[in-house]
């Protein structure tokens, strides 16, 4: 059937199709799609769900979106809270968002992004990730570039040319400043020609030029030409595996950032397993820090409208104390907003039984006086 013949299907609230053959596809809210899917273009938002495999130039899905089938396209991308049981093959894809996708990716580019994880195999000429993203097997790339922001794992890393730069938003939000910052990449082996490394626990790196940087932590470096590693990374043994007679010995210099920026000079940690658990609780141990931080400077600025205008005191207060745990909970995710949220709640809780004892009960007494 020609591409202009076929019809087009569009789905919006609560409603199910069958699979086939069609031009376009779009679902907006709880759709629901039984069978395979071939199309153009597969556009699904919200709750959406495919019961089968898709074949289409263009898939976009977005939300809470799932597949059960492989994903086959020229230009695929996800974002939001999807489920992807099979695997994804395209020309492009991105993920983003706190999804999952358990079987393999296959693609020229690739780019991740938030909290995603990844349970197969990556295969691409180009990868890119940030975020605090897992994948659980093997990464393979031609030029793969990580930057991570939050506990990130690969399980092993091979590929021409390999860089992990550290993540930052800048200034105060830069994670690299905060007290405790335990972020970086966690991985078990890398195999590469060039390899820059900032950031990074791993058992073994093996490489032609190698350059461990700043809060590496590597037990085993194999190097063919070149290692250098900075004051303030740490690395267990090294050994020489090129041709040269007497061979290079390891260089002891500062390791310059990929892209210029000055990071603030710290110990490396130590490579251990046991740091995975402070990963886990280390965005929950920031975010009550921040909050208490914010609590603190809200109560100078909350006492003194206090005194003059209580009623505008409670609504800047309310209001600060709530913009600081959004802006920090979309920042560190989902579950930290909400622990955030409910420690603000109980925070506020005893200022307003203070401002209740100390203009409540005076403007309650004053207006029944005037009622009476």
């Amino acid at each position: 059937m020609d591409a202009q013949e076929r019809p087009s299907v569009s789905i919006s609230g609560v409603g199910s199709s069958p699979g086939g053959d069609y031009k376009d596809v779009s679902i907006s809210g709880a759709g629901k799609i039984d069978g395979d899917v071939r199309a153009e273009r597969v556009l699904v938002s919200g709750a959406g769900k495919i019961d089968g495999s898709i074949e289409a130039d263009v898939i976009d899905l977005s939300g809470a979106t799932k597949v059960t089938g492989d994903s086959t396209a020229r230009q695929f991308s996800a974002s939001g809270a999807f489920k992807l049981p099979g695997n994804v093959h395209a020309d492009s894809v991105v993920y983003s968002g706190a999804g999952k996708v358990d079987g393999s990716t296959k693609a020229d580019t690739c780019r991740v992004s938030g909290a995603v994880k990844l349970g197969g195999q990556v295969e691409a000429e180009q990868f890119r990730g940030s975020g605090a993203f897992t994948i659980s097997g093997l990464l393979s790339a031609e030029d793969v570039q990580i930057s991570p922001r939050g506990g990130c794992s690969v399980r092993e890393i091979g590929g021409t040319k390999v860089t992990v730069a550290r993540g930052t938003t800048g200034g105060w939000l830069d994670e690299s400043w905060w007290p405790g910052y335990s972020g970086g990449l966690e991985v078990e082996t890398i195999e590469g020609d060039e390899i820059h490394l900032e950031d990074t626990r791993c058992n073994t790196v093996r490489g032609r030029n190698v350059k461990i940087g700043p809060g590496s932590d590597v037990e085993v470096v194999e190097y063919g030409e070149s290692l250098q590693i900075d004051d303030d990374a740490r690395v267990g043994r090294s050994s020489y595996t090129g041709r040269q007679d007497p061979p290079p010995p390891p260089r002891r210099e500062p390791v310059q950032p990929t892209d210029g920026r000055r990071h603030k000079r710290r110990s490396p940690r130590p490579a251990s397993r046991a740091s995975s658990t402070w990963t886990l609780t280390r965005p929950v141990v920031k975010g009550l820090a921040a909050a208490a931080g914010a609590a603190i400077a809200a109560v100078v600025i909350i006492m003194v409208l206090f005194t003059v205008l209580p009623w505008v005191g409670m609504i800047v207060f309310a209001a600060l104390g709530g913009a600081v745990v959004l802006l920090v909970g979309l920042a560190l995710g989902l579950p930290v907003l909400i622990v955030l949220a409910v420690l603000f709640r109980l925070i506020m809780l005893p200022f307003e039984f203070l401002w209740w004892l100390a203009w409540g009960r005076r403007s309650y007494g004053t207006t029944s006086k005037h009622l009476a």
